[in-house]
């Protein structure tokens, strides 16, 4: 009976443990991302570099761009574009000088709801 009991505190114990680890990292994750955000700043789009104007009609002539965001990544300035097609949107990363960094659809969740 007292092994019975034991074991009941220490699977009780485990679970508040597991419980109060989870809601810590949960707690840190959204720190992470609030932190994210405010490292960025909205672009008009009439103010971002030649060089990215340049990218956005030779290789995304077919879509419009709607909103730019200009965050520090890294050392280096990166700009996110949200681009549209119809009913569907696409968010790239470019550089200042116009490489594009990552034609992804994810990039948005990377920076929450901002764009």
């Amino acid at each position: 009976m007292k092994k019975l009991s034991a074991l009941i505190v220490v699977a009780s114990l485990s679970l508040v443990s597991t419980n109060m680890y989870a809601q810590e990292v949960k707690d840190n994750v959204q720190i992470v991302v609030q932190e994210d955000q405010q490292d960025m700043e909205e672009v008009k789009l009439a103010d971002l570099p030649d060089a990215i104007k340049k990218t956005l009609t030779e290789k995304y002539a077919k879509q419009t761009p709607v909103k730019a965001l200009k965050a520090k990544k890294d050392g280096r300035i990166i700009y996110y574009v949200k681009l549209q097609q119809g009913e569907e949107y696409e968010t790239v990363m470019i550089d200042a000088e116009g490489n594009v960094i990552a034609p992804e659809n994810k990039a948005i969740n990377k920076i929450g709801k901002s764009l």
